[in-house]
């Protein structure tokens, strides 16, 4: 079960780690365009550019940094809304040990019960199962767990 919990785990970390590295990067190239409009004033107060070259290149940066800006807001809901993800992976952990300590003879309700504990699962060609586990709600299953 230990094996099942590290997978779960694993693959919700990989995916907030994905997020937070993006989120950096983000940030990086947010500092970039700030230096790159640093350097387009540097360049016209030394005269080294017209006002319409600067004027260009300021709107260019500007729509980069509104798309950079979008992105990161987009990034910073998702990784907020995961915030709760430990808290349940927590629930499902208690969820799947009440789940292996039944012996449940009644088919109907160990089908009810696996529909709670997996939201999906994925054959592959080349025979692989992919099983997408139910961390997010998994509160429902305590019901049928107390009617088994």
């Amino acid at each position: 079960m230990d094996r099942l919990f590290d997978a779960v785990k694993g693959n919700v970390g990989l995916k907030q780690s994905a997020l937070i590295k993006e989120l950096h990067k983000l940030n990086k190239q947010q500092e970039q365009l700030e230096k790159n409009v640093q350097g387009l004033i540097t360049l016209f107060s030394n005269q080294a550019l017209t006002l319409e070259l600067v004027t260009a290149q300021n709107q260019r940066i500007q729509a980069e940094q509104q798309a950079l800006a979008k992105r990161k807001a987009e990034l910073e809901s998702i990784l907020e809304t995961q915030k709760d993800t430990e808290e349940q992976f927590r629930a499902f952990q208690k969820q799947i040990a009440l789940f292996a300590q039944l012996d449940i003879d009644d088919e109907q309700v160990l089908k009810q019960l696996l529909h709670q504990v997996i939201h999906k699962i994925e054959v592959h060609q080349d025979g692989s199962i992919k099983i997408h586990y139910n961390i997010a709600h998994p509160q429902g299953m305590g019901e049928l767990l107390q009617g088994a």
